[in-house]
């Protein structure tokens, strides 16, 4: 896949990753990357259809085959996976994520069983070059920090928005200061922790959203407010341009920002005007990544609409958008 780091990585060689993939006790094998221009109508910011969701889900279903990105199937139980590049990977087996880095050499068995989230059995079990980053999604949750997550609905939240926000800062903290120690004592690499940690941070902005909705929709007095700790915090948060190889999270929550400028900020654009504010808030955006991504969502979505009077320009604005991405998925509309 494309990824604005790709200058980063000029003049290191290519080598080739080898996964033995073991069933412990399953036929079934779904392995994909997650990557967002990949999805269906991944810019929609409608819910997905039926058939749009089966297709996501079962992607993975037809192994993958190409000369950098292959599964070899050996018999019902034994996969092969190959891998060649210059960089880290997250790739998803049976819809679990495995870091690959380049070189490795694994042998990795899906024992596809887990009764208990909390449980220190594991689920996928490698053994190799770099093996822990391959086990890391079985410590990805911790049902006992849930406690700790503030409930929107308590009414010491009622006259003080900031307050039930700092105590959601409290949380994230908290599940830091939980993942990052375990993910070091599991060995994983330092850059997979680091993503581990700006994916949380993505995990509370999408939080946010959820709750802002929920504020918009019971009419709370402090909804305005709660918007602007939202904008600060997303102005504020550090996005890894190269995230995008990982998984679809990040262009995910930029869409998630988008959607919620349409339908909590500028009032769902019904008017004129309100299309013009929107477009001037995207167009003065200062960080010319996440300014890219808003054009895109814009032009995708309402490149129709009659009371768009600036669609032309933003279609222009995406046609010379530096990610080749953006480009390439905005030429395919039309």
């Amino acid at each position: 896949m494309l990824s604005l780091t790709c200058s980063f990585y000029i003049g290191h060689a290519q080598k080739t990753a080898s996964i033995a993939i073991t069933l412990k006790n399953s036929k079934d094998i779904n392995v994909e990357q997650l990557a967002f221009f990949e999805q269906p109508s991944s810019y929609s910011l409608e819910r997905p259809s039926d058939d749009e969701l089966r297709i996501q889900f079962n992607k993975g279903l037809n192994l993958p085959r190409s000369a950098f990105f292959s599964v070899s199937k050996i018999d019902d139980y034994h996969y092969l996976l190959k891998y060649r590049s210059d960089k880290p990977e997250m790739v998803y087996i049976n819809y679990r994520p495995i870091y690959i880095t380049p070189g490795d050499s694994v042998q990795l068995t899906d024992k596809m069983k887990v009764s208990d989230r909390n449980s220190e059995q594991d689920t996928l079990i490698a053994y190799g070059k770099n093996s822990s980053n391959y086990m890391f999604s079985n410590y990805l949750f911790n049902r006992t920090l849930l406690k700790h997550k503030p409930e929107a609905k308590n009414v010491k939240y009622d006259q003080n928005i900031q307050l039930f926000y700092d105590d959601l800062v409290k949380f994230y903290k908290l599940n830091d200061d939980f993942f990052q120690p375990l993910y070091t004592s599991k060995g994983c690499a330092k850059s997979l922790i680091d993503y581990l940690s700006r994916k949380r941070r993505i995990d509370f902005l999408f939080d946010l959203y959820y709750f802002e909705q929920e504020f918009q929709t019971n009419k709370h007095s402090q909804l305005s407010k709660f918007s602007g700790l939202i904008d600060s915090t997303f102005a504020n948060t550090k996005f890894n341009p190269g995230d995008t190889s990982f998984s679809f999270a990040m262009e995910n929550v930029f869409r998630g920002y988008f959607k919620r400028l349409v339908n909590v900020k500028f009032n769902r654009l019904t008017s004129k005007n309100d299309y013009d504010h929107l477009y001037s808030n995207i167009n003065k955006y200062p960080n010319p990544l996440i300014r890219e991504y808003l054009l895109y969502f814009f032009a995708m979505n309402y490149y129709k609409d009659p009371k768009n009077f600036n669609a032309a320009e933003v279609d222009a604005l995406v046609e010379e958008s530096k990610n080749a991405n953006i480009r390439k998925a905005f030429k395919d509309r039309i």
